[in-house]
Parts: C-alpha cells; structure tokens; sequence
C-alpha cells in the first residue's frame, strides 16, 4: 500500500475514493474456456500538496503488461489524431530543422514513431515490455522490447546518444516507483532536448465524472501542479501545456532546459480539486444505483449488445455486473487482438465489427462513451440499427440509430 505521494513526497493525507474490487483491463481468456479472473482493490487517493491522484494498490509491472498484452494504439482513430497533433505541436519546436532522434516510451506498436517518422525523417527508437513494439511494420527502426529502466536509457544513451525529442503518451502514469523513473528519464535529457508527457488529466476526470479512468494501469492521474514537481524533479523547466481532448481530456506538457524555447503557460486554478475529488465517491455511488434501475427494463426487450471493450471500461462491466445472460456479445474493430477472447471478468465473447450486420436489432451500450463522436458516424457507416447507450457521464440513451 503506498502512503508516501511519489511525486512531492508528502504523506498522503487526502481524501480517499473506493470505486470496489475489479478484474484487470487485459486479464481476457478464450472464447469458451473457463477462466476465473482475479479482482483487484481500486481506492485512490489525492495527494493535497500537489494534485496527484494514487492507486494505493498498485499491481505489480509484470502482471499488468505482459508480452501478449493486446491493446493497439493503430486501431482508433481518435489516438491516431492524438498523436498526430502532439507531432505537429512538438515539432514546432525545431523551426528550423526537424529532430533527428525520437525516443517513444511505451512505444506499442510505433503508432507515434511512424508519424513523426513520416513527417520529419527522424530516427526513431521505441521502448515496451510487450510483443506490440517487435510489430511496428517498419515504424520503429530500433525497438527495445523491455521495462523502461536506469539500465535501459544508458544503453539507449551508449547505442544512440542523446535522443532530441523523448515522448510519453499515456504512460507515465502506468510505471510503477516514479523516483526510479525519474532517475531514467533524467539519464537521457541534456540541455537542448525536449520532452514530452502526455496523461488523463485529473481535472477532466473530475469535470466529467470520469471515474472509469481510475483504473489499475493508471497508477498515478495528474494535474498540471504535478508536472511543476515533476519538471523540478528532472531539473527542467516546464516550457508549454496543452489540454487535448484525447481519451476525454488529457494534459500535455513540454518541458526542456533550452533557453530558445519560449515559456507558454497558461491553465485555470486547481484549488477546488480536493472538494471535486470527495464528491467523486458520491457521483460513483450513485451512478451505479441509477445505472442498474435503467438497465433494468431495458433487458426486458432481450439482452444487449456492446461497442467496444476500452480499459477503462472494464470496471465498467463489473461494476454493473455484466455477464453474457444480460450481454450477448461486444464487438471490436477488425483488427482488434482483442477478438477470440472474453470481456475480463465474464464469458461475453468479444467478436468483429464485421458481424454486426448479422444482429437483429438489439439495444446497445456504447462502452467507449468518450469517442461517440467517433463511433456514432461508425456505427450508422458499418449498418447497425437500434438504440444506442452510454454509461458515462451518466447512464443514458444517446441515439438511435
């Protein structure tokens, strides 16, 4: 149990949100196999000095992100476009002349990398303890499929130099023992480089009751308050933060000890996160009751279909206590290496978008709530007919289709 903040090492003292006991979001098994998936504790607490919200559990790196691990940034469009934006926004930075060495922590399948390949020329280096960096199809010309370590960025160091651009999206708040990273990261920044982090952002998570991101990868959710730690922490200097809409509202820091690159700082007050943090049990609390009362009748009609099995939706599923009597199948895009098997927790087969036309039409909850805007148009392009539910921000019809 952690009770130290990892990021300004103050006893943690906040208040404390207990969102239950939930299956990890890639502890999947076959189709028709028999599997028990073991549930682990989610309370978070708030660290009041800087704004940085902690698993008090955290699970163990390797039990979490395993060589098989099956999530792929490639498959959704709104990532893609996430990506993209970070590029063309740090490359701003190199106004006359583009980076020559791009390192990507948690590179997964080279997503970023092959953009920012494609767009500058730039070497590009990819760290990951899963399968997915080895299958970059060419976007990661150095892969190093391993935890990212002290021992990791000497030997980026020794093999490559200096990286000029190193990048973290929607990982830095997935690695366990901060300190320890912050004692690889800084073994690889020099006075001119520039890095880049880029996280759920704990005010979103708390303007928009997004509970669901209180899941157990994310051992950390921050603030910018603790990016002003962190950058002091590595001896750097926060330069620029941007709040892309990314996975519901993220924030994207860049920070550098080069002098060329101007401070551009701006964000509203945070005061008021720990009084928005209490009333999070609440709005869970609550959520679930009103959740289970309109599901109910909704059954009645016969059992549901799902769009998607995102991780942040896994505790989603076990909260509502999901199963494949109320939920006959979830489908994911084509390409999904999350086809074949079941959603953690239950025996709900996860099947190809393909099929979808073959489905009488049945009531469905949109699990990935926060990219409707994404999946709406995709669900009326692939020929789905029926209604269409959300779970987040509240449990409610969004659209029929």
């Amino acid at each position: 149990m952690i009770n130290i903040c990892e990021v300004c090492e103050c006893i943690l003292t906040g208040p404390t949100i207990d969102l239950g006991s939930h299956p990890l979001n890639d502890d999947m098994h076959r189709i028709g196999s028999n599997y028990l998936a073991k549930k682990y504790r989610q309370e978070i607490q708030l660290c009041t000095n800087c704004l940085t919200a902690h698993q008090l559990y955290p699970v163990d790196k390797e039990t979490l992100f395993f060589p098989e691990y099956r999530y792929r940034g490639s498959v959704t469009k709104d990532v893609i476009l996430g990506m993209e934006d970070l590029i063309d926004n740090a490359l701003r930075f190199y106004e006359f002349g583009h980076p020559k060495k791009v390192l990507d922590i948690g590179a997964n399948d080279g997503s970023l990398l092959g953009i920012i390949k494609q767009k500058s020329g730039s070497e590009t280096i990819g760290v990951d303890p899963t399968n997915a960096v080895l299958n970059s199809d060419g976007k990661i010309d150095f892969p190093y499929c391993e935890f990212f370590s002290s021992e990791t960025a000497r030997k980026i160091l020794e093999n490559h130099g200096f990286p000029d651009v190193i990048t973290f999206t929607n990982v830095f708040a997935h690695i366990e023992n901060l300190p320890a990273l912050i004692e690889a990261v800084s073994i690889l920044l020099n006075d001119t480089n520039l890095l880049v982090i880029e996280n759920h952002y704990l005010g979103s998570v708390l303007e928009k009751n997004q509970f669901d991101t209180f899941y157990a990868e994310h051992i950390r959710t921050y603030s910018a308050t603790s990016f002003a730690y962190i950058a002091k922490s590595l001896g750097i200097e926060v330069k620029n933060i941007q709040f892309p809409r990314r996975y519901g509202g993220n924030i994207r820091v860049y920070m550098s000890r080069n002098p060329k690159y101007l401070k551009e700082i701006g964000f509203s007050s945070e005061l008021d996160f720990p009084e928005k943090f209490r009333k999070i049990q609440s709005t869970y609390d609550n959520w679930l009751i009103n959740s289970k009362e309109m599901i109910d009748p909704i059954l009645k009609n016969g059992a549901l279909l799902g769009k998607s099995c995102p991780a942040r939706s896994v505790m989603l599923y076990s909260s509502l206590e999901m199963n494949s009597e109320k939920m006959v199948a979830v489908y994911e895009h084509p390409r999904s290496p999350k086809i074949g098997f079941c959603v953690p927790g239950t025996s709900i087969p996860i099947i190809s978008d393909l099929q979808l036309h073959q489905e009488e039409s049945r009531d469905m909850i949109l699990w990935s709530w926060h990219i409707a805007y994404e999946l709406i148009p995709y669900l009326k392009e692939i020929g789905y007919k029926g209604n269409v539910w959300t779970p987040l921000p509240k449990f409610q019809l969004l659209e029929t289709l």
